[in-house]
């Protein structure tokens, strides 16, 4: 019977370690956009490599989407809506089959792939 009561501890205290680690890497990435804002780094890939990232567009393709513009969400990136399925899927990680997990991720990647290398061949570029 202890047995069974150290283990629900552990989850408990699994649990809090992996909302732990998600809420020291948003602190993270918020202060790294933060700091790129304050010295207009819009995206750090095209500053650097003056090309535009898979992923260019999709700030203000989801900011466009909470608009309900989403005419202009699919102009920024037509992969937008991928953005809140990536997040509900991170947030019950727990509940998650790993076998489709890894297979929406390489789903994903594969999208993002195809969609910027449409993007750069026909210079749709946002």
């Amino acid at each position: 019977m202890p047995r069974k009561e150290f283990r629900e501890t552990d989850d408990v205290d699994l649990k809090v370690m992996k909302v732990t680690f998600f809420m020291k890497y948003l602190c993270k990435v918020l202060l790294l956009v933060i700091c790129f804002t304050l010295i207009d780094i819009r995206c750090p890939i095209r500053s650097l490599f003056h090309i535009p990232c898979p992923a260019c567009g999709m700030t203000r393709a989801c900011l466009s989407a909470l608009r309900f513009d989403f005419v202009a969400a699919f102009a920024y990136h037509p992969l937008f809506f991928l953005a809140p399925c990536i997040l509900l899927y991170a947030a019950f990680y727990d509940h998650v089959n790993m076998k489709k997990y890894d297979r929406c991720i390489y789903v994903i990647a594969v999208l993002f792939f195809i969609t910027y290398i449409v993007r750069m061949y026909y210079h749709i570029i946002p």
